[in-house]
């Protein structure tokens, strides 16, 4: 789970699941939504104090970039699901479902009440068929025609 997106060559590693996947059967990809909420507001806050943003790369599927974690270089997608959707399709799968996974990330770089109150936003939204188009991260679940 959320694996697809620290691939950079990721169009190679879709093409390989597609090309492993029995006719009927489903794929599940959850993904970093390039047109998350989270990242508008991340761009608004690091203007506001004057922090520099992460230099992005775009590329065919969205967007990207390398992250230093732990010593070690980390790549990070925020894919285009239109993109991604259209991409599969062409490979002989539909869409099946698409959920929100979670609205907000933002937790992850908070503590205290603010993190709990996050935590239970994204609950809710979940609990609540929340529409994904702006969630964070999104759980799509692909099926390839018999």
């Amino acid at each position: 789970m959320g694996v697809i997106i620290h691939i950079p060559d990721v169009e190679k590693a879709l093409s390989e699941l597609a090309r492993i996947v029995r006719p009927g059967g489903k794929r599940a990809l959850y993904i970093t939504n390039q047109a998350a909420l989270d990242h508008k507001i991340e761009w608004l806050a690091r203007r506001l104090l004057g922090r520099p943003s992460t230099r992005m790369e775009r590329r065919a599927m969205g967007e990207g970039c390398w992250y230093e974690m732990n010593g070690e270089r980390l790549w990070l997608w925020r894919i285009n699901v239109g993109t991604l959707r259209r991409y599969l399709e062409a490979h002989g799968f539909r869409l099946r479902h698409h959920r929100i996974g979670e609205f907000t990330n933002i937790q992850r770089r908070t503590r205290g009440l603010l993190r709990s109150l996050l935590l239970r936003l994204n609950h809710l939204c979940f609990r609540l068929r929340f529409p994904p188009t702006h969630a964070a991260a999104t759980l799509l679940v692909f099926e390839k025609a018999a």
